[in-house]
C-alpha cells in the first residue's frame, strides 16, 4: 500500500491510498487498483499529533509545577 497524490478534475492535489493486487488463474493474470482519497484521514492523524504534543507540554509544566 502506498501513500500518493492524485488529481480532481478541478485540479485539486489531495492525498490517495492506492493498492495494486495480482491475481493469477491459469495462464492468465489480473490487476485490481484500488483508490481511496485519504484526505479526511491525513486531517485527523494531524490533529491528533498536534493534541498529542500539546498534551505532552502540558504534562511537562504540570510537572514543573508540581516540584516547585
Amino acid at each position: 500500500m502506498n501513500d500518493i497524490n492524485a488529481y480532481r478534475k478541478d485540479g485539486f492535489e489531495f492525498p490517495m491510498e492506492l493498492t495494486i493486487s495480482k491475481l493469477c488463474i491459469g495462464s492468465d493474470d489480473y490487476y485490481t487498483a484500488l483508490m481511496r482519497d485519504v484526505t479526511e484521514s491525513k486531517v485527523m492523524q494531524e490533529l491528533l499529533w498536534t493534541n498529542h504534543e500539546e498534551l505532552e507540554r502540558s504534562e511537562e509544566h504540570t510537572s514543573e509545577l508540581q516540584s516547585h
